[in-house]
Order: structure tokens, then sequence, then C-alpha cells
């Protein structure tokens, strides 16, 4: 009876991609989001059979209200499609070229010292068995202890905040008939420069994370690209995923190899327990965060006092929560732990709501800064439903106020030009 209620997830997860598939017929944005939810919930289902794990007695009604809400927060994404768009709007070219350097200039500033680490590190997982794990202690103990400055650095705060309107930056200029090619070269550079330093860590988020976006950002425009250019990204991007999956595949072996559970079994862990930690803990934690991981740097701004600035000081105000961020529990979860279940259930209705209305209920032009609020919920659909909120802490905090900028930049933007705005007809 315990597995029950993941049968259940599993079924309302795959009537939902049937119904989605039949009424869109064709591969998406909306399609991947969906699809990664089944894969972690099938992961979420080994869990359970595995006698290396132990999680409480699973329940439906968590299940259901985690559904709904992914397809709340999600429902704005599904709805989008580009096809339905006859004209594409083109931004301002000198605008558009300048939010593209600021994210470009500080990560090639940056590239020295990535390349130079990177090397060092990388040959370490092919002589020694051990060397991950290592990298992984060695980086946390540097965090805990304050030896790398990241307040102080500056292109790595720049890099970091920009690196999702870069994605997006980067596939747009493909739907353009004639694209920067300096400026679209250097995003997909810089977007994959980002990804060296997370493995030099002995981590593996960066390459995931990077690909959780990649590759629906890709499929939400995809059909705004010639034929020619979606050919040369499909075998550009298969090659680069085999490529990145040689330290992947390295990285997880070296840090479990001498580990209790075997490194299929943390594979499956990692994309499956956030199913079930929410299912335990995410409607009833033993308290709440009240924001202090979803918005800690806002709550700064506005003057709260005893924010925490990382999750050492959460992890020890909260001490009595059953669970923090040492596990995945979705972003949902993140929210529902800040917040409990009412509010987060009304504040992604609003969300949801607010950006169906602006970027879903138009006529046939695309526009930029509709794309960019669409863009924003791909993030957290994507990297969340298979971790946390991503826009967490105060580097998260930073990385959503670029997008929230940027759409009012854009969003200005077309209104300045809209008498004599450019519009191409594909």
């Amino acid at each position: 009876m315990n597995q029950f209620p993941i049968y259940f997830l599993i079924f309302l997860w795959l009537i939902t991609i049937y119904v989605y598939q039949k009424k869109k017929r064709i591969i998406d944005s909306g399609t991947f989001l969906l699809s990664l939810n089944l894969i972690c919930t099938l992961a979420s289902l080994f869990l359970i059979n595995n006698n290396a794990f132990s999680f409480k007695e699973l329940k439906i009604f968590p299940f259901v209200f985690l559904y709904v809400m992914i397809l709340i927060v999600s429902f704005p994404v599904l709805k989008y499609d580009t096809r339905k768009f006859k004209f594409i709007s083109i931004p301002s070219r000198l605008l558009m070229n300048t939010i593209s350097l600021i994210f470009i200039l500080p990560t090639f500033i940056m590239l020295p010292e990535i390349i130079t680490e990177f090397s060092a590190d990388i040959s370490k997982l092919f002589v020694d068995s051990l060397a991950g794990q290592q990298l992984y202690d060695d980086a946390w103990q540097e965090k805990y202890l304050g030896l790398k400055k990241q307040s102080k650095n500056i292109p790595a705060i720049l890099s970091g905040a920009m690196s999702g309107i870069g994605i997006l930056l980067a596939f747009y200029n493909l739907t353009l008939k004639s694209p920067n090619r300096f400026i679209t070269v250097g995003l997909f550079v810089s977007i994959f420069i980002l990804i060296l330093p997370s493995i030099s860590k002995g981590q593996r988020n960066g390459l995931t994370e990077t690909l959780l976006v990649l590759i629906p950002t890709y499929l939400i425009l995809q059909k705004r690209i010639s034929s020619k250019l979606n050919n040369l990204i499909k075998i550009t991007g298969i090659i680069i995923i085999i490529l990145l999956s040689v330290p992947f595949v390295l990285l997880t072996n070296s840090r479990f190899d001498n580990n209790k559970i075997n490194v299929g079994e943390s594979i499956f862990y990692y994309a499956g327990q956030q199913n079930l930690f929410f299912n335990n803990f995410g409607l009833d934690n033993n308290g709440l965060r009240y924001g202090d991981r979803t918005f800690p740097f806002f709550k700064t701004i506005l003057g709260f006092d005893n924010v925490p600035q990382n999750f050492w000081e959460r992890r020890d105000k909260y001490p009595n929560l059953t669970i923090n961020d040492e596990v995945f529990i979705t972003f949902v979860g993140d929210f529902t732990l800040d917040f409990g279940p009412i509010v987060t259930l009304l504040f992604f209705l609003i969300i949801s709501i607010i950006i169906y209305r602006i970027a879903c209920l138009r006529n046939s032009v695309l526009y930029f800064h509709h794309l960019i609020l669409i863009h924003l919920l791909i993030y957290v659909c994507s990297i969340g439903s298979l971790k946390l909120f991503p826009f967490s802490d105060i580097s998260g905090n930073l990385k959503l106020s670029v997008y929230v900028i940027t759409y009012f930049i854009f969003k200005y933007n077309k209104v300045h030009q809209h008498s004599n705005r450019v519009i191409n007809e594909y």
C-alpha cells in the first residue's frame, strides 16, 4: 500500500503527457517539463523499492497537491506556442548586444583561472578513484571557512546572475535572420564555460542545471529557427552531451565509489528523492522558514532582522525543522517549507495568472519581453521539479532580479519604439 501513492502520481503524469501531446502534436518545452516530472517520479518508485533508502509512509494528498502546484506554475509554458505567432518583434540590437556583453565579458575575464583549475582538477579524476569526493569536500570546506571571497568577485557575480538571460538571448539570436555571430558564439561559449567550475569542485549541479535549461529553451524556439540551424544545433548538442557525460560519470563514480550506495543508486536518489521528501515533509515540516530561503536578499533590502545569508546560518536559525535544504524537495516544497501550503497556492495562482495574461493572451506578435517571463517559469519548473527553487538564496535572488529588470527594460524598449518597431515575417 505504501507504493500506491507513487503509482497514482505516475498515472497522473502519464495521462497529462498523453492529453498534452494529443493536443499540441509537437515535442516542445511543455513536453520536456512534463516528461521530466514523470522521470523523477519513476526514479522515486525505485527508491521506495530499494532497501538502501528509508522514507516514511506515503500519502496521496501531498502528491496531488504537488502535481497541481507544478501544473499551475507551468500552465503559461504549456499554453505558450511560438507557432501561433505570425511575426517576431526584434528589440533594439544595441540593447540586446549590450546585455549580452554584460554576461559574456565577465565570463571571459574569469576564463584563464577557470581553465587552470579545471585542467588540474579534471586530470585527477582520471588517475584517482577518490578524487571526485575529495574535490567535493574541499569545495565545501572552502565555502565554510570563507577562503574564497565570492562576495568580492564581481565577474563571478555578474556572470552568475546573467546566466539565465544569457541562455535565452543565445537561442533568441538564432531566430533572427541576421544575428551577430560574435555575440551569439560568445553567449554559447560563456554558457559552457560556467559549467567547468562546478566540475572542478566535484559537483554535478552545474552540468545538470545547464542542460535542464538549455533543452527546453531550444524546444520553445525551435520552430522559429531555420532548418539548417536546427540540424546543426541537434548534432552539436549530441556531441556536447556525450563529451560532458564523461566528467559526469567520472564524478559520480569517484564520489560514490566507497559509499554505502552504489553509483546507480546514487543517480536514482539524485533524480527521485524530491517527490518522496515532499510527500513526507512538504506539508508538515515542524515549522516554517518565513521566506529565509526563497527571498533572503529581498527581505534584507526591506529591512528584516536576522536574515540568514547562507545555508549554514539558515540551518542554525531553524534547528527544529525536520528537513531543510540539505535534500531536494522541488520548488513547490521550498515554498511550502517557507510559507505553508495555503500561501504557496495563492502565490502560485497569482503569478501564473499574471504571466499567462501578459504573455499568452496576445495577438500574433512574439515579443522578447513576453518570452522572458515564459523563460523564467521554464527555469523554475525544469530545475525546480528535480531539485529546489533555483532562484533561492542571495545568488538566486540576484538572478531573479535580472529577469525582472530585463523584462521591464525590453518592455520599455518595445513601447518606446512602438511607432517604428521592426518586425520580420516568417
